[in-house]
């Protein structure tokens, strides 16, 4: 799972570092405590942000939810794409970037990067129509 918080002020290191969670799913999260999220396993997405939600997967009756967009003549492909940040040897808890002014954690146990790999389906002529996260991947 992916969870965000939206900043109304300007975050000091600790809360910055504290406003991600890329985890393994925990069905006791504080949902509310999130301003957007992603919950994803290799069929089905459910995302969230700004009291609006999305599920990605196979055709579900799902009260309250509205229909996505059709996907019908549209192509599935699937793509990674590298993450940031690398191991730390001493702690393989933690990712680091200097791009990035914060740990990162990822919840992989092997690999010393990380790769999310994405379900995209394209139409006709070739524009994005809808896009899920799949899994994600420790590389070596």
């Amino acid at each position: 799972m992916l969870l965000e918080r939206v900043p109304e002020t300007v975050l000091s290191d600790a809360e910055a570092a504290a406003s991600v969670l890329c985890a393994t799913y925990d069905p006791n999260t504080d949902w509310q405590a999130w301003a957007r999220g992603r919950v994803f396993c290799s069929t089905w997405e459910l995302r969230w942000e700004e009291g609006r939600a999305s599920y990605l997967g196979a055709p579900t009756p799902l009260p309250g939810f509205e229909e996505g967009p059709s996907l019908d003549g549209c192509s599935r492909r699937e793509h990674s794409y590298y993450l940031w940040g690398s191991r730390d040897r001493k702690d393989p808890r933690r990712f680091t970037a200097l791009q990035i002014p914060r740990v990162l954690s990822y919840p992989v146990d092997t690999g010393r990067q990380v790769k999310l790999h994405v379900a995209e389906w394209v139409d006709h002529d070739g524009l994005l129509v809808a896009w899920r996260c799949l899994r994600l991947e420790g590389v070596a």
